[in-house]
């Protein structure tokens, strides 16, 4: 019922899976354009023992959101407003966020009819609903994007595809079928029949993709099915379980544990997890051309693929621990602004292609914070991701390959940020000085002749 100057207004909801191992996919839903709201549970922010883990997770969103979506509009909701034991509790809440904001969300929309920087929910008392129902069309109706004109032409085509949509039981388009729809509505040009599923795509209406001719033949018209598809393989253990009767029957024992403990899947699991889709191909692509995929060609006597947001944490930190300090140390330092969950995976997946080119390399070693990948047969280079320190390290036994190894390593995160961070990543590039240890930036570096940075 929401509408502006009369005219109505149609809004999707999306609702992203809260748990971490989904968080490398959310890159593909973060649109630009949109409203976004942040929900948390006020009593675990409240509770003591939770407090870090909850401020941690609403930073992690507040942060990503602005990296995909920087002008879009974000609203903090607290839920279970019902269970706080006073009036001071939903202050106290106020003072946590705004500390934790620290001024630097500028696109936070506050709750001005409570003089709170959130609004404060419960369902089941109906408390709060209405101020924030307000606020959303509030923030929606006088979003600009909204009132940007497009011509009847494309409205008709978006008419099309959900009348379309309506009678279809399928989750998606054929571009064959679409090119049909653009056409009925006078849309005769592939370039015009693009720019508006460009558009479509943006607002939220449907997902469509286009960098592989695979790709590009399917239009998504219901988001939920990618999500639930794609979370097949990229699940939490804890939360979906397998039928691991019907593993056994199709013989894939070997593969289903390959894949969840060494992050190594093979077709024939990736057949059983989508055969209901008729679509393998396409989410292989789609995995692929979004780098949580990568071939893993290592292996002769089967295909695998790498998917390296299964990976597991590597138990040996101890020798972890005298890899990170036994080398010349190069760091990619994103600790002004952001590293995302997500960037290491994709960094694994491209690294691990390069890699593969080269003959008689050894197979990488991969975990989710640490990799051992050769470059040049003989030649390993150690990769680490702290999560605290928000960097990247490298760490090479040759510094006479530094140059190379910076060059490889910031092209991958180029790739990376233009393709799936919007282009908002920002970081510094560091080397260690040999004579001291210290950590120069690359123009310092070039200066020293202690360093053979060419």
């Amino acid at each position: 019922d929401v509408e502006r100057d009369g005219t109505p207004l149609m809004l999707s909801l999306w609702d992203f899976g809260g748990q971490q191992v989904f968080y490398s996919m959310h890159h593909m839903f973060l649109t630009r354009e949109g409203v976004y709201m942040l929900v948390f549970s006020m009593v675990e922010l409240l509770n003591s023992a939770n407090i870090e883990t909850v401020k941690e997770y609403l930073l992690f969103w507040l942060k990503s959101v602005r990296l995909h979506a920087p002008e879009a509009s974000m609203i903090l909701v607290g839920t279970f407003a019902g269970k706080l034991r006073s009036e001071e509790d939903i202050v106290t809440v106020d003072r946590l966020l705004r500390e934790l904001a620290k001024g630097s969300f500028k696109q936070i929309y506050e709750n001005r009819t409570d003089n709170l920087f959130y609004f404060p929910i419960d369902n089941k008392e109906s408390k709060g609903i209405g101020t924030l129902r307000t606020a959303v069309e509030h923030v929606v109706t006088n979003d600009e994007a909204v009132s940007n004109k497009v011509s009847i032409r494309w409205m008709a085509f978006l008419d099309n595809i959900l009348a379309f949509d309506k009678t279809s039981t399928s989750s998606y388009i054929k571009l064959s079928d679409i090119t049909a729809l653009a056409n009925r509505a006078g849309i005769d040009s592939v370039g015009e029949r693009d720019m508006a599923l460009s558009l479509f795509h943006e607002r939220g209406v449907i997902i469509h993709l286009n960098s592989t001719c695979i790709l590009k033949d399917i239009i998504v018209t219901k988001p939920q099915w990618l999500v639930d598809e794609m979370s097949k393989l990229i699940r939490d253990d804890t939360l979906h379980k397998f039928d691991l009767t019907e593993i056994k029957r199709r013989e894939l024992v070997d593969d289903f544990h390959q894949t969840y403990e060494v992050g190594l899947t093979t077709r024939d699991f990736l057949e059983f997890i989508w055969e209901g889709t008729g679509q393998v191909d396409f989410f292989i692509d789609l995995m692929r051309s979004t780098m949580l995929l990568s071939n893993w060609p290592f292996n002769k006597a089967n295909v695998y693929f790498l998917v390296p947001s299964l990976l597991h944490e590597d138990q040996n930190k101890m020798q972890q621990s005298e890899l990170r300090n036994s080398g010349f140390r190069i760091v990619f330092d994103f600790s002004k602004s952001f590293l995302p969950n997500g960037v290491f995976q994709r960094l694994l997946c491209l690294a691990v292609s390069y890699s593969a080119q080269f003959p008689n390399v050894k197979e990488p070693e991969l975990s989710r914070t640490f990799a051992l990948i050769e470059f040049e047969p003989g030649f390993p280079v150690n990769v680490f991701e702290n999560k605290k320190t928000q960097t990247i390290s490298v760490v090479l036994k040759r510094e006479e390959i530094a140059a190379k190894i910076v060059k490889i390593f910031s092209s991958i995160l180029e790739k990376i940020n233009y393709d799936s961070m919007g282009t908002g990543l920002s970081w510094r590039t560091l080397l260690q000085d040999p004579s001291n240890g210290e950590l120069l930036s690359v123009s310092k570096a070039q200066e020293k002749k202690s360093i053979s940075l060419v």
